[in-house]
């Protein structure tokens, strides 16, 4: 958990050094999916709630959601299953669902978590799997995950089973729709693949998270997501010197152990209230297609056996027909 901090005035010869920097090299979201965010509260203006925010950083509001007085929300994570953003406030100790399209937000059951029979107040963030399963992460060092049952009705708490101990810290948890892997990110370093069996590393991808903390480049990563392509994007703050959010893009590498390098896209940036800070973010994207059964066979190699055995068939009959002549 963090309060929004007061950054101090960045000495002139930083911003000079920051003005001579090429510009951002922007990438672009899917035409199938939405980049939102939670911002963190500053004035109680509704701009700092729910905004799509474009891939330049650019945002637009979509709604008022519950006041989260001087705190930031945990991060979430968009269930594309039941269409909701969930999200755990910090300041009020409670489970959100949100309407993506409006920024309503609904407690979840009673709005707690129990662990063991006791509510809990240690939850770090939220993470919605590809088939609608809900999952919590503590602040401990390192995490630990739980699976969520969430509360049926307004009188019912959430219930969390434990999974296992995650690979160190986690700020943010995502899953990739192409590959259908799970991530974590420790928020001053690597990305990890993780199973959703028992938290255990599967991989391992270091960052340039937290390479320049309070000043230019990427800063502590809290916000890790996964457009329908497969690109990431993560949210990094204080990347401008002054406590603002930044939208950033990278790729994946294809080997275990290998650098993710962060390209800067732009900072959140609302018309109405200027640049703000948000640690809950997430991608609306729609929900993966199943992801088919092991068989060895790549598409086209499937399609290929296809063809063959209609071809066998197609024999056969001609055989049977002949036979009979």
């Amino acid at each position: 958990m963090k309060k929004i901090l007061a950054i101090a005035a960045v000495s002139g010869v930083a911003l000079a050094a920051f003005s001579s920097t090429p510009a951002f090299a922007v990438a672009a979201f899917p035409a199938t999916d939405t980049y939102i965010a939670l911002a963190c509260d500053a004035t109680g203006d509704p701009e700092y709630n729910l905004n799509s925010i474009a891939a330049d950083g650019t945002a637009t509001n979509i709604g008022t959601t519950l006041y989260s007085d001087d705190y930031c929300y945990a991060d979430g994570s968009y269930n594309a299953i039941d269409e909701v953003y969930y999200v755990w406030d910090w300041n009020t100790g409670t489970m959100l669902s949100i309407d993506v399209t409006t920024g309503e937000s609904t407690l979840v059951g009673d709005g707690t978590i129990e662990i063991s029979g006791t509510p809990t107040t240690g939850v770090n963030g939220t993470f919605e799997a590809e088939n609608g399963d809900h999952y919590m992460f503590d602040g401990d060092d390192p995490s630990l995950l739980y699976k969520v049952t969430y509360g049926a009705t307004a009188s019912d708490p959430s219930v969390a089973t434990l999974v296992g101990t995650l690979p160190n810290e986690i700020s943010t948890m995502a899953d990739n729709p192409v590959s259908h892997k799970v991530y974590a990110q420790d928020p001053y370093g690597s990305l990890y693949e993780i199973s959703l069996t028992d938290a255990s590393q599967i991989a391992e991808y270091p960052t340039n998270c937290n390479t320049n903390q309070w000043g230019f480049g990427p800063g502590d990563c809290w916000g890790v997501d996964f457009d329908s392509n497969g690109t990431l994007w993560y949210q990094t703050d204080n990347a401008t010197g002054n406590g603002d959010s930044m939208l950033a893009s990278a790729t994946l590498p294809a080997t275990n152990g290998d650098q993710i390098t962060l390209v800067e896209q732009g900072v959140f940036s609302s018309a109405a209230s200027g640049d703000f800070y948000a640690e809950s973010t997430g991608i609306i994207r729609p929900a993966s297609a199943p992801e088919l059964p092991n068989t060895g066979l790549n598409e086209a190699g499937a399609l290929a056996s296809a063809g063959s055995a209609l071809l066998l068939v197609a024999g056969g009959l001609l055989l049977m027909r002949r036979r009979q002549a």
